[in-house]
């Protein structure tokens, strides 16, 4: 059948190259799903967790797992940056995970106040800060860039800023130390914001204080077809999906040998390219 022949070429292509991918290197950042916010009424966690996703895949160019608050992902344990994606409300089991990820080094992304277990978002550091409603315009200023971050409809009354006074200059994210790694907290739930730009600068704030780069450029850089990296011990398998009506012609470059390459997306399609990762040669493609 016609709608089955995109699933039967991704078939062939991996049985064909299947032999290249042994050995599975871990995503360097991990999200945590909000699960204890998702279950509340009225909740944003769904919208949050999406636009992390998003933002990191499409305009970051940094493959990310996400693993739930309920349950211990091996990912987590491992990974240089966790991202907690306007969470609200934190369970302390949770919150004692994060933890102990900083004790290994690992950096904590967090946008919003943060509620653990009733304990105030002061909990999180140890520096004391209040909460208000967050306006229907807001300013933050990143790397020395101000972006104006829209709230509108429900979310003026339901949604809420940090402020604190020893936490640096306000309208700021901050970074702290906690254990052995450190925290970067932005006092606007950005993920829940109108501004892509402002929480794409966050997260490349808090990749630079992780040491985590990303895997590739490409252009156009465009957020109608994702790329998605998957690293393995000698190779790399790139996988393209199109979200739009019409062809796509990316040029890639694979930074860890700098080598570029062209790829054409088919319109809702999905497109493959395996090279290995020291040398930038093409084994396969589909």
């Amino acid at each position: 059948k016609p709608e089955l022949e995109p699933f039967l070429r991704i078939a062939k292509f991996m049985s064909r190259y299947g032999q290249y991918l042994k050995e599975r290197v871990p995503e360097p950042v991990a999200m945590l799903i909000p699960h204890s916010h998702m279950f509340l009424p009225r909740s944003f966690a769904t919208e949050a967790t999406r636009r992390c996703v998003r933002a990191m895949y499409y305009h970051c160019g940094v493959p990310m797992q996400a693993f739930s608050a309920y349950s211990r992902s091996e990912y987590v344990d491992q990974a240089k940056l966790i991202i907690i994606p306007s969470p609200v409300v934190f369970k302390s089991g949770s919150y004692t995970v994060m933890i102990q990820q900083t004790i290994r080094g690992a950096t904590i992304a967090v946008s919003g106040p943060l509620d653990i277990d009733e304990l105030p978002a002061s909990s999180f550091s140890t520096q004391p800060v209040t909460r208000f409603r967050v306006a229907e315009s807001e300013t933050i200023t990143i790397a020395g860039r101000e972006y104006l971050v829209r709230y509108e409809g429900e979310k003026m009354q339901r949604l809420e800023k940090v402020v604190g006074q020893s936490l640096g200059p306000p309208g700021q994210p901050f970074i702290f130390p906690m254990a052995y790694g450190r925290a970067v907290w932005s006092p606007l739930p950005l993920e829940l914001g109108d501004s892509t730009a402002a929480l794409v600068a966050f997260y490349k704030l808090a990749l630079s204080t992780a040491g985590v780069s990303p895997i590739f450029t490409a252009t156009p850089r465009t957020p109608a077809v994702l790329v998605l990296p998957s690293l393995f011990r000698d190779v790399v398998l790139y996988t393209f999906v199109s979200e739009t009506d019409r062809d796509t012609q990316m040029q890639v470059t694979h930074l860890e040998s700098r080598t570029p390459f062209p790829v054409s997306v088919p319109a809702q399609r999905t497109a493959m390219v395996l090279l290995e990762r020291k040398t930038g040669k093409i084994i396969g493609r589909m």
